[in-house]
């Protein structure tokens, strides 16, 4: 398997995905999960994190923006 990133920004990025169970929605665990994504001492000089959600998890589609976050 080969990957590859391909970008034109400049600064350093971090894309994340994880998987939280439809059961579990609107409970907190992703966002408790990009918390300590953020937080961790490994990321500090990331500059910009890249994150998608899927449509129809609605509480995930309008929380509280993180820290320096924007949609």
């Amino acid at each position: 398997m080969h990957e590859r990133v391909l970008t034109t920004d400049p600064r350093r990025s971090m894309g994340a995905a994880y998987v939280v169970d439809p059961d579990c929605w609107g409970r907190g665990y992703g966002r408790a999960a990009l918390r300590a994504l953020v937080d961790a001492p490994e990321t500090a000089d990331v500059e910009q994190f890249v994150l998608g959600i899927e449509p129809d998890n609605t509480p995930a589609c309008a929380p509280p923006p993180l820290r320096g976050s924007r949609r």
